[in-house]
C-alpha cells in the first residue's frame, strides 16, 4: 500500500512541478538565473486534532537551459513539497496510508518587480488535469462544489473533486475526494494545498479545513 500512497503524493508535487518546468523558456535574460522558496509545512496542532502525521518534506527542483541571443542560459527554481497522511480502513484493503494532505511552495521569482511565476493564473481544473495526466490510475475527475477556509492570513476558494483511483497491485478501485486550493500569496513564495483521500470518510472534510487553517510558511 505505502508503494501507491507515496506515488500519488509524489505525482501531485511532480505535476506541479513539471508544469512550471515548462513555462521557464520566454524568460529572455542574458544571465543565469536562479530562484528558491521557503517550505511550507502544517501546524503540530493541526497534525494532533487530525490525526496526521509527517510523511516528507522535500525539495521539488526545475531546472531549464535555452539560448539567448545564441548563449545558454539556465533558470533554477527551488520548490518544496510536504507531504501528511493518515491511516485509513477500507472495506475491500487492510489499514493504509489512503488521507493525503500535500503544500506546494514555489517562489514568485520577479523581475523589474513583478511576479511571472505563472503558478498564481491556474485554476484548479488546470492543476487538476496536470495530476490526472501523471497518474494513469486517477480517472473520472468532476468538480463537485467549491468553499473558503482560513490559509495563511487569507481566505482561498478550495474546490473539491470526485473521482475513482486504482490502488496499485491490489484490483482494487475506490471513490476518492480531492480539494484543490488556488495558489496563495505569501511572502516571497505562492503555496497551494491539496487533499485526497476516500469517499467514505465521515469527517473527514472538517479534518481538510483544519489542515488548510494550519498551514505555516517562512516567506
Amino acid at each position: 500500500m505505502n508503494s501507491q500512497r507515496r506515488r500519488l503524493l509524489a505525482v501531485s508535487g511532480g505535476a506541479l512541478t513539471g508544469g512550471l518546468a515548462g513555462c521557464l523558456g520566454f524568460i529572455n535574460r542574458n544571465e543565469d538565473l536562479e530562484f528558491s522558496s521557503s517550505p511550507g509545512s502544517v501546524s503540530q496542532d493541526a497534525l494532533d486534532s487530525t490525526g496526521y502525521g509527517e510523511h516528507e518534506i522535500e525539495e521539488a527542483p526545475v531546472e531549464e537551459t535555452f539560448e539567448v541571443a545564441g548563449q545558454s542560459r539556465t533558470v533554477r527554481l527551488t520548490n518544496w513539497h510536504a507531504q501528511y497522511d493518515r491511516a485509513v480502513d477500507l472495506q475491500l484493503l487492510d489499514r493504509f496510508q489512503g488521507a493525503v494532505f500535500s503544500v506546494f511552495s514555489t517562489p514568485k521569482f520577479e523581475i523589474a518587480g513583478r511576479s511571472i511565476n505563472p503558478i498564481d493564473r491556474w485554476d484548479t481544473d488546470r492543476i487538476v488535469g496536470m495530476v490526472q495526466d501523471r497518474y494513469e490510475g486517477l480517472a473520472d475527475l468532476r468538480r463537485t462544489g467549491e468553499y473558503t477556509t482560513p490559509m495563511l492570513g487569507a481566505e482561498p476558494t478550495i474546490t473539491e473533486y470526485e473521482g475513482r483511483a486504482d490502488i496499485t497491485g491490489t484490483g482494487v478501485t475506490i471513490d476518492l475526494q480531492l480539494h484543490v486550493s488556488g495558489a496563495v500569496d505569501h511572502g516571497d513564495d505562492f503555496l497551494l494545498g491539496l487533499a485526497v483521500y476516500p469517499d467514505d470518510l465521515p469527517g473527514e472534510d472538517d479534518a481538510v479545513r483544519t489542515l488548510y487553517d494550519g498551514i505555516e510558511h517562512e516567506g
